[in-house]
């Protein structure tokens, strides 16, 4: 890097002495080309910010914060340095923060989501022509009110990338086969919370916290009439039920009939967890779903960063023309399709689709996770899906939310009679936001809509080196 800092203090260029600060790190970053296998781990760090504090003040001189972008190449190459003058005046300060850019906020990086160091910065007659400033992935989220003392610059190799809990583990599927229907999701780590700055309930726009997670199987595609009607189970709602008019887009149906093979919803909670472990598993926590849908932390949905499109993903498809006579007004609806047609009127209704699964690529069908051979379907849209969790405060010392930095499997189990956390997008819902994989609602276990569904996680064994 061009030693900015010292053309910044001093108007005429370096000062005669000057520190070399070197950076290193053992967090998987980002690539030059920014094309790694969703198999290889999750780039947590793509950015670097660099400021100076005079003695005492609590803010960066004028004009000495800079970042960077920061690449995997370039630490291992050893060229993510920066040059910053000598004085004779002790209590210079540097403050290093790594960070991930889509993460920062408009005032700088996320704190939950850097690796911050504060490092003393030494004087002319201290003899030193070059430090270290290391990034160690364990210390994520945390900073200390003190700085450090400058380390010695050896000129090592670098140890990009070797973070042990960052490495992707597969499941070892001769010690714990994968259940019928279901994927194999690898551990490995990512960043847990918002993407793009909107607020949760009970949590800030800026809540992320960095989850290491173990590998589990989860089903491929939702629930399904077929799956749960073969349990003995029959939803609290069931289609054309008398009296409730949305009760037109449930599933199910009294007996066996077209929809066997469509997503089972007008459930809740007391059915949906109980059938997991009838299953040999559960419900998946929050952080499981979210690890899922947002390619194991890459991205805001499933399929990357594109905006949503109605052949993407089922969303956007109710018609209202059946309350208080109301037009369809979803922005994907087609009054000539649909998944259900009301036999009194022979109208089309919209809600849930059986999985897309294609034949051919490139797919048109977005909402999905490829997983080598394998992939996940309907985690963006069709049903909101819940979720083991219950809903959490950020300040909550009962459920991991006091907790900064590193999180092993983080989950927030459900109280008896507590609300539950229904995750993603659905059928029915308009707003493009709404879509993103983190979207969280917060409801009673009771209740049951057409737009709710589920499906299971299943314990996997890790596979050894």
């Amino acid at each position: 890097m061009r030693p900015l800092i010292c053309t910044i203090l001093f108007a005429v260029g370096c000062a005669p002495q000057s520190v070399v600060v070197h950076f290193d790190t053992d967090a998987p970053i980002r690539s030059a080309a920014g094309d790694e296998d969703i198999m290889s781990p999750t780039p947590l760090f793509d950015a670097l910010r660099v400021e100076v504090y005079p003695p005492g003040s609590p803010t960066p001189c004028a004009g000495c914060v800079n970042d960077f972008d920061v690449t995997a190449e370039m630490f291992a190459q050893g060229t993510v340095s920066i040059g910053v003058p000598l004085t004779n005046q002790s209590g210079y300060v540097l403050r290093a923060r790594l960070y991930l850019r889509r993460l920062a906020t408009p005032s700088g990086p996320a704190p939950d989501a850097s690796i911050d160091k504060l490092v003393g910065i030494p004087t002319s007659d201290s003899g030193t022509s070059d430090g270290l400033v290391f990034f160690d992935t364990d210390s994520a989220g945390a900073m200390s009110d003190t700085p450090d003392t400058l380390a010695t610059f050896d000129g090592a190799s670098s140890s990009v990338g070797t973070w042990p809990s960052s490495k992707r583990v597969a499941c070892d599927e001769s010690a714990t086969p994968p259940p019928k229907g279901s994927v194999c999701i690898p551990g490995g780590a990512y960043w847990m919370g918002t993407q793009d700055g909107q607020p949760l309930p009970n949590r800030s726009a800026t809540w992320h916290r960095l989850a290491v997670m173990s590998p589990f199987y989860i089903d491929a595609d939702e629930v399904s009439v077929a799956r749960f009607r073969a349990a003995g189970l029959v939803p609290p709602v069931t289609f054309r039920q008398t009296g409730i008019p949305e009760a037109l887009w449930c599933t199910f149906t009294p007996s066996a009939g077209q929809y066997e093979n469509f997503p089972v919803n007008c459930v809740d909670a007391s059915q949906a967890a109980p059938f997991c472990k009838s299953a040999g598993g559960s419900l998946p926590t929050g952080a499981q779903f979210e690890y899922v849908g947002t390619e194991l932390g890459r991205s805001p949905y499933p399929w990357g960063f594109d905006a949503p499109t109605c052949a993407g993903l089922v969303w956007s498809r109710e018609s209202t023309q059946f309350s208080n006579g109301k037009t369809p007004n979803g922005l994907c609806f087609d009054p000539n399709g649909g998944a259900f047609t009301d036999p009194n009127t022979n109208a089309h209704l919209g809600g849930p689709e059986a999985p897309t699964i294609c034949a051919s690529s490139p797919c048109a069908f977005l909402d999905r996770v490829v997983l080598g051979t394998t992939e996940v379907r309907n985690l963006a849209g069709n049903l909101a899906e819940i979720t083991a969790d219950r809903p959490f405060s950020e300040t909550s010392a009962d459920c991991w939310g006091d907790q900064a930095g590193v999180i092993d499997d983080p989950t927030c189990p459900m109280k008896a009679g507590g609300d539950v956390e229904v995750r993603a997008s659905n059928w029915a819902a308009d707003q493009v936001i709404a879509v993103r994989a983190e979207k969280v609602l917060d409801l009673p276990p009771s209740t049951t809509a057409p737009n709710f569904g589920f499906r299971c996680a299943y314990p996997a064994a890790p596979l050894g080196d």
